[in-house]
């Protein structure tokens, strides 16, 4: 419906139901397997660049988007996807303001499109990105080895040392991972640019695509650092209620 305003609907029950498209075809045989169209995504890439942070090809194709409303699936947007697994990006410089005039642009090309669409701050953020997640270390520019192998992870991070500091006032808790807080306080950054500084309400933010695991991990002797550590950065329930005034959807990528 090209009338759509805010936010994108909830079904009246169950859950929209996604494929990614790995290799050609992907989508349209997952379809024919289950007896149903997927809501998203489409067979066709609408965001370029969110893997380049600093190479000015952050992109929204705006024509792309808009024929994936008329073919009848959801339009997923980002930005630079938040993380430093893509070299040149990290969180801080984010929350600094270093990649504000990309973001200038991305907005006018989302407000161009104007209907709902999911907005993701970050893939499988505990998942593929794990290792990462938003970052660890003094700059955020490190990984989760880094973290174990020094005994950090817990106190690098210092939110207020930003400009408005007040989005990350409940953050730089010294008994939660880095790592989880970056990608949150990235998140409301993103929340506050588009939707507040911009007012693109169509914006819906989701819980970026947590990885459920086909088996409980094994985090090692149970009172070590590495395990406190990652059972921090591995606690969705903690990751959904620091997101709970920045995300309107919760999003899961099921491994089998």
């Amino acid at each position: 419906n090209d009338k759509l305003k805010g936010k994108v609907e909830a079904p009246a029950e169950g859950f929209y139901l996604g494929q990614s498209e790995s290799g050609k075809g992907d989508i349209k045989t997952f379809e024919q397997a289950v007896g149903i169209k997927v809501a998203l995504m489409p067979p066709y890439e609408i965001m370029y660049g969110v893997e380049e942070a600093g190479e000015g090809t952050l992109r929204f194709d705006v024509a792309a988007a808009e024929r994936a409303h008329k073919e009848g699936y959801i339009v997923w947007a980002s930005a630079y996807e938040a993380t430093p697994v893509h070299k040149s990006f990290t969180v801080d410089n984010l929350l600094a303001g270093k990649y504000d005039a990309d973001l200038e642009r991305l907005a006018g090309q989302f407000e161009q499109f104007g209907k709902p669409m999911f907005f993701a701050t970050m893939r499988e953020v505990n998942g593929i990105l794990g290792e990462w997640m938003g970052g660890f270390g003094p700059n955020g520019d490190n990984d989760i080895g880094w973290a174990i192998q020094n005994k950090k992870g817990f106190s690098e991070f210092n939110p207020n040392k930003f400009p408005n500091s007040e989005l990350y006032s409940d953050l730089g808790n010294n008994s939660i991972c880095d790592g989880l807080e970056r990608a949150v306080a990235a998140q409301r950054y993103y929340y506050d640019f588009f939707v507040n500084r911009k007012g693109l309400d169509f914006l819906t933010f989701d819980t970026m695509a947590w990885a459920v695991p086909s088996h409980a991990p094994d985090f090692g002797p149970p009172n070590s650092h590495e395990t406190k550590l990652l059972k921090s950065c591995d606690d969705f329930r903690l990751m959904l209620n620091l997101l709970k005034d920045h995300s309107d959807w919760v999003s899961i990528n099921w491994y089998l």
